[in-house]
């Protein structure tokens, strides 16, 4: 089966997928590694599949083969464990699938804690976890009480509407992009060359997600499958040398990225078709028909006409190109002044992702 195909299976099988693990794992975390184990496993089986009859029959034996051994990684503890073989494990309890069901609650609970904001996570940790008084966090906080139990109200609101649904799984959490290269146009900072920023695959992938469309952290952190926690400190960091611009609370790309694709790939190999054809017969008739390389003005060795018409055809090309060029912005405009006194245009090419 080809990439693009193999591809769009997984991600039409993510979700069931997603669900068949959420039913067999005692936790969030367990949830989501046995999803991503399965999905790679199925995508990789397609790849080398050419025979699939019953594409459903193929990635639901995928999916259960990858749990069994899923399973026999696992230490006994209950941890990442089937409710039905808990029962062999554990002493006979009514309570014990009332625990799991607590325990997955609590996890679920957690991982919504994560997606809110800073200030509404603070006050939750300190309200609810440490037991403060709300008199005690507003000294603290430095705010006042209304504002405090607007907090709190928010929070909660929020809390039960993360709680009543699924987060949505996107492809990078599964296949991330990553750069091929990272360059500076322009001179580099205290903190060198912008390539110093993007180290990691988190940066990349949020420069990524918020390259075509502004995203708040949340809706960044869901796009990876990560901990907006994470993202949290990560994204200020980037905004805070102009690599992410704010768009009240959303943040949106400060650099140029080249991703290649099989379209683009394609609509270029077009367009170089036409403009060959065009330099091919149009301009060199016309060239021929005026006579201009007769002209007693023009020197070409061994009086040969094509090495002449090919060592014009650039420099017509380039200036056809003058009124163009005279309505560019100048790199002085398009810069960006970077805090560690860096002036520079960030631009990274992409490794050529699964689909392309």
């Amino acid at each position: 089966m080809n990439r693009k195909t193999a591809e769009q299976v997984t991600i039409e099988y993510m979700k069931p997928i997603y669900g068949f693990a959420l039913k067999r794992c005692a936790n969030t975390q367990d949830t989501e590694d046995l999803t991503q184990d399965i999905c790679l496993k199925l995508f990789r089986s397609l790849l080398v599949h050419d025979d699939i009859e019953e594409t459903s029959k193929f990635a639901w034996t995928v999916a259960h083969n990858t749990l069994s051994n899923y399973y026999r990684k696992k230490q006994i503890t209950g941890i990442g464990v089937c409710i039905d073989d808990l029962a062999e494990i554990l002493p006979s309890n009514n309570d014990v699938s009332e625990n799991i069901i607590n325990l997955e609650t609590e996890n679920k609970l957690h991982c919504e804690i994560s997606y809110l904001s800073k200030m509404q996570r603070k006050i939750v940790v300190l309200y609810y976890y440490e037991n403060m008084k709300q008199d005690e966090i507003t000294r603290l906080l430095n705010i006042p009480i209304g504002t405090l139990k607007w907090h709190l109200f928010e929070a909660k609101t929020e809390l039960k509407k993360g709680m009543e649904t699924m987060r949505n799984l996107n492809e990078l959490k599964f296949n991330p992009i990553r750069f091929e290269l990272c360059g500076t146009n322009g001179s580099i900072g205290t903190k060198g060359g912008n390539s110093n920023f993007f180290r990691s695959i988190l940066s990349q992938n949020i420069a990524y997600c918020t390259w075509k469309d502004a995203k708040t952290i949340n809706e960044i952190a869901e796009a990876l499958g990560v901990s907006p926690v994470y993202v949290e400190s990560e994204v200020e960091y980037l905004y805070e040398y102009c690599f992410l611009i704010k768009k009240s609370n959303k943040y949106l790309a400060n650099i140029l990225l080249d991703e290649t694709t099989t379209e683009l790939n394609k609509l270029q190999s077009e367009i170089y078709d036409k403009v060959a054809k065009l330099f091919a017969n149009d301009l060199y008739e016309e060239l021929m028909q005026n006579r201009i390389l007769d002209n007693e003005m023009l020197y070409y060795p061994d009086n040969d006409k094509n090495f002449a018409l090919w060592s014009l055809i650039p420099y017509i090309a380039a200036l056809s190109g003058e009124k163009l060029i005279d309505n560019t912005i100048s790199f002085e405009e398009a810069m960006t002044r970077r805090p560690d006194g860096g002036q520079n245009i960030a631009h990274a090419l992409l490794t050529p992702r699964l689909n392309s």
